[in-house]
């Protein structure tokens, strides 16, 4: 009876033994692919955790609308950019309350109001500071704005319909390095932004010279605000 146990013993412990050695064989061969790997691209979506309460933003991530059609609310995006050539797309679904532009992690939601958040809004005007300012031209339901910013000449400039409209805002030194982040702003009107990944939302216009789409840049900045959520 002792040598049967000895030997199922032995048996047990081989069969063991090359169930981990095949494994072990496997994870070796499967390192060179691991290495060549390229790195998870990062999705950058409508930040959830740094919103107003009655920003409705719908399960894709990348659309959305106001709870209450009479009140302003707010969001700004999971990653931003410190550094580069940078553009984003709003494309307005219906509606032309709203605004779009960059802001910090800190600006108040309400773009444009602060001295920390840049906007150009659907009546075509720019803010920034609480200064509205005449720009380009009104925008509505149809319309899609790009919203760049170059951080390192430091402005802020918009596109209407691929048609670029000058720069709107200079970003003010204190400013320039901090983290810019995309933001948006609405009342009555339903928005998708797009942030430039593919496979793409719709067909997106072309860029200045030297400008990439913030799903592109290779040094996004996350929020500190949930953006891995």
């Amino acid at each position: 009876i002792f040598s049967t146990s000895f030997h199922r013993r032995r048996v047990l412990l081989f069969l063991v033994a090359v169930t981990t050695l095949t494994h072990l064989l496997h994870l070796w061969q499967s390192l060179p692919a691991m290495a060549q790997a390229p790195p998870a691209k990062t999705v950058v979506r409508l930040n959830r955790d740094d919103k107003d309460l009655d920003f409705v933003i719908h399960q894709d991530g990348l659309s959305a609308h106001s709870l209450d059609k009479f009140m302003w609310s707010g969001c700004r995006a999971t990653h931003g950019v410190s550094s580069g050539k940078v553009a984003f797309l709003m494309h307005i679904d219906s509606g032309n309350l709203c605004r779009v532009g960059w802001g910090t992690s800190s600006a108040a939601m309400a773009l444009g109001q602060c001295d920390q958040s840049f906007g150009y809004g659907g009546t075509g005007k720019k803010s920034y500071a609480n200064q509205f300012l005449n720009y380009g031209r009104p925008f509505r339901g149809g319309d899609a704005i790009v919203a760049l910013v170059d951080q390192d000449d430091g402005t802020v400039s918009f596109m209407k319909n691929g048609e670029a409209l000058g720069v709107a805002w200079p970003i003010p030194d204190w400013l320039r390095g901090v983290p810019l982040f995309p933001h948006v702003l609405t009342k009555d009107a339903v928005i998708t932004v797009d942030f430039g990944a593919d496979p793409r939302v719709r067909r997106l216009p072309t860029l200045p010279e030297g400008y990439a789409w913030l799903a592109d840049h290779d040094r996004l900045c996350p929020s500190p605000w949930g953006a891995t959520r």
